[in-house]
């Protein structure tokens, strides 16, 4: 891209201007979000998994007593519920803080998914490809303020960190993970500490959701057989050595007990059957994805993936074969649910399929830019795109036309808008006062006492559900009670 002229001798090139944009737009657009996270509350099931490091940190346990009790809530869940023992324990570490600070989560997750991505594509660009930093930077921030604006499911990213703390930062690892995994296998002095920090992410993965742990391990055998194909020793001891820990961490999450007490309360699928249903349901999340924003993405990225693939000593011969492998690659995401719960998963999972969509519809364009450079065109057809003036109209016309299809999509229900017309209407201001008074009941609460509390009136819709019943006996009343140290509580409606 040409470079702009500011005074007389700083050079600011087009492409890091676009970076410089978008990242505005991005924290804009992320105020709101944020904003509302310093309304929200513990949830449903996190007053479960919060409770034991919440109990060991108020009575004073020390950093070890906290440990120990993470441990031991992600030994009785392993028991009990399910295999995810490394996750459980990360979440439950949050019982530190999370009762009031519950924000905090909301910044972990949206710094995970920015940090994340954005690592990513400036390693296949900028590592592996030697282009410019700016570019794999541009298309990355115009990717997530897609991700974060059109998420299906924002309660159960954003706003309740048992969900999202299991899925959506089970993805950043991911992400992270395999990001590492690429510089390793491109260069040529492996530093111990990337592959300690690879074999951590393996272990948290492997022991993580079972989405990310499948396609992490299926991640894994393609970086062996790369190693191999290459003939590269060093590389393939690496890459069996940290895909080491992710198996056997997934294995150790597959076979636990709790496992079996989960399955019986539902009804599995044949390994066919979820297969097919796997491939089925992820090309209908493509289509039912690809709206006009996403398009002005894929039109946004096409130049700068082009002059990358174009200078890149790589043949590119198999668009159809990689696209079609690429969709297979990805579909088998939905499998693990599909297979033993007959369904393709709660809203939680969903939504790391639908960042997983972002990365496969922009990889797979990577690739078939890189056949269009290399077999069909001599000359680059994007030149006239990001040559100064070109780039600048081009750029401004992306995004007009992004924000026309935000409306036709409705704008009113973009996570952003969503949550400032939740603040401007007081709704997050009610929520917040009401929760806060039954949490001060709670509080004021003696160990013999019931209470009984009005709950919440009005809930903002990207919120979860705090799951309150009139039985007493139920798990979130149940759950709130232990935390609280009270006899009991009951919703009075």
């Amino acid at each position: 891209m040409e470079n702009l002229q500011v005074g007389r001798k700083t050079k600011i090139s087009l492409s890091t201007i676009v970076c410089i944009v978008l990242a505005v737009i991005l924290f804009l657009l992320a105020v709101p979000i944020v904003v509302a996270a310093f309304h929200s509350r513990p949830i449903s099931d996190d007053y479960i998994f919060l409770c034991p490091v919440y109990k060991a940190a108020k009575n004073g346990g020390g950093i070890w007593g906290i440990i120990k009790a993470a441990a031991e809530c992600a030994a009785n869940n392993y028991q009990k519920w399910q295999g995810s023992f490394s996750t459980t324990f990360i979440n439950a570490l949050t019982g530190v803080y999370a009762k009031d600070y519950y924000w905090i989560n909301t910044l972990l997750v949206f710094g995970g998914l920015t940090f994340s991505v954005i690592f990513l594509f400036d390693t296949i660009l900028h590592k592996v490809c030697h282009q410019k930093r700016s570019y794999g930077i541009a298309i990355a921030l115009f990717a997530i303020i897609n991700m974060l604006e059109f998420v299906p499911y924002k309660a159960e990213t954003f706003y309740w960190f048992s969900g999202s703390g299991y899925y959506s930062l089970g993805f950043c690892y991911a992400v992270i993970w395999f990001a590492i995994l690429i510089r390793l296998l491109i260069s040529k002095k492996i530093k111990a500490i990337s592959i300690i920090f690879a074999c951590v992410l393996s272990v948290i993965i492997g022991g993580g959701n079972y989405t990310s742990a499948l396609f992490c391990s299926e991640l894994a055998v393609i970086t062996i057989i790369v190693s191999v194909v290459r003939h590269d020793r060093k590389k393939l001891y690496v890459m069996l050595s940290i895909s080491l820990f992710l198996f056997v961490s997934f294995i150790i999450s597959i076979i636990a007990p709790g496992n079996s007490v989960r399955a019986a309360t539902v009804t599995s699928s044949s390994p066919i059957e979820a297969v097919w249903l796997s491939v089925y349901n992820f090309v209908k999340f493509i289509g039912e994805w690809t709206r006009l924003p996403q398009f002005v993405l894929l039109i946004f990225a096409f130049p700068f993936l082009y002059k990358t693939a174009e200078k890149v000593n790589f043949d590119f011969r198999w668009p159809i074969l990689v696209t079609v492998g690429s969709v297979l690659l990805f579909s088998s995401q939905l499998t693990p649910p599909l297979y033993a719960m007959s369904m393709i998963g709660y809203g939680r999972q969903i939504d790391i399929y639908y960042y997983s969509y972002y990365l496969l519809v922009l990889m797979t364009e990577f690739y078939v830019a890189g056949w269009v450079s290399h077999h069909l065109v001599k000359s680059s057809p994007v030149d006239i795109v990001i040559e100064r003036k070109n780039g600048i109209l081009a750029f401004i016309s992306a995004l007009a036309i992004w924000v026309v299809g935000c409306f036709g999509i409705g704008i009113n229900t973009m996570s952003s808008a969503e949550t400032a017309w939740a603040y401007k209407s007081g709704l997050l201001t009610q929520y917040k006062a009401e929760y806060d008074e039954m949490i001060m009941l709670l509080e004021n609460a003696g160990p013999d006492d019931i209470v009984e509390t009005k709950g919440i009136s009005r809930e903002p819709g990207f919120f979860w559900g705090i799951g309150l019943s009139e039985d007493p006996n139920f798990w979130v009343n149940e759950g709130m009670c232990a935390f609280f140290d009270v006899k009991g509580l009951v919703l009075k409606k």
